[in-house]
């Protein structure tokens, strides 16, 4: 079958094919015009809508995880410029890098939402676009040019949890600046505005939702050691950090995640 007729056999059929319902907008599977799309892919009986699903599903896992690698950006610059630590370059934060790691948070406040919801749909609208922007320019030149701290050092000692393995980079970073936050003692309603973005975009908040059910002091207090390892990007905070101060900092970020919860 040639793509003018699977188009015509769909559009006649099943009211149009590429929406989000069933691949080609076909209600039940067996419908005839599954079937011809389907041994158009060569795949036979409908089968074809799941290379749709597939694709929106991982497209919709990774535009999360970039959002959640994405929001350290902001908070990791902010501690390096504190710090006057050196960037991933060699060199120090300018004020460029520091207005576009800002941005970068911003957008994801903006948009981050509407885009989720918009991919989940299987559309792209402007606030997909603004956050992918934000994933990839805005957050790759904002922690290249403005430097890692606390965030990513966590996300590097949560790979000594085995159960954490299965977890997107960015999922972990996202919980990484919870911690580096409650390191800081940032500002209450500061803490609480990245704990809700979190959790209304499907980032984890909690050690439960890293994987991590079970709760060991000797798996926790690894992690902290992990990510106080020397040349990890935990020295560019902007005072000194024990293995014990993010002990209790991870302990403190899943208290709060799961009072954010409701648990």
């Amino acid at each position: 079958m040639n793509e003018q007729v699977r188009n015509d056999c769909c559009e006649n059929n099943c009211g149009g094919w590429g929406t989000w319902n069933n691949g080609c907008g076909c209600q039940n599977a067996s419908n005839s015009c599954c079937n011809a799309c389907g041994n158009t892919f060569g795949l036979g009986g409908g089968s074809w809508n799941w290379i749709w699903w597939i694709i929106i599903f991982v497209v919709f896992l990774l535009l999360i995880s970039g959002m959640g690698d994405a929001l350290a950006t902001y908070f990791e610059a902010r501690a390096c410029a504190m710090s006057d630590a050196s960037n991933c370059v060699g060199g120090k934060s300018t004020l460029a890098a520091m207005a576009l790691a800002e941005l970068c948070y911003d957008t994801l406040l903006t948009d981050g939402v509407n885009a989720m919801l918009a991919v989940e749909a299987g559309v792209c609208t402007k606030a997909v676009e603004n956050v992918i922007e934000a994933n990839t320019y805005l957050s790759g030149i904002g922690f290249e040019s403005g430097g890692l701290a606390g965030a990513h050092a966590i996300h590097n000692g949560l790979t000594a949890i085995e159960e954490t393995h299965a977890m997107y980079h960015g999922e972990k970073v996202a919980f990484g600046t919870l911690v580096q936050l409650i390191l800081e003692n940032a500002d209450e309603d500061e803490l609480i505005e990245v704990v809700n973005f979190c959790i209304e975009v499907g980032l984890p908040v909690t050690l439960a939702e890293l994987g991590i059910k079970e709760v060991k002091e000797e798996e926790i207090m690894e992690v902290a050691k992990l990510a106080c390892a020397d040349g990890d990007t935990l020295g560019n905070m902007p005072f000194a950090v024990t293995p014990e101060d993010v002990y209790a900092a991870i302990l403190g970020a899943d208290a709060l995640g799961r009072y954010s919860l409701g648990e």
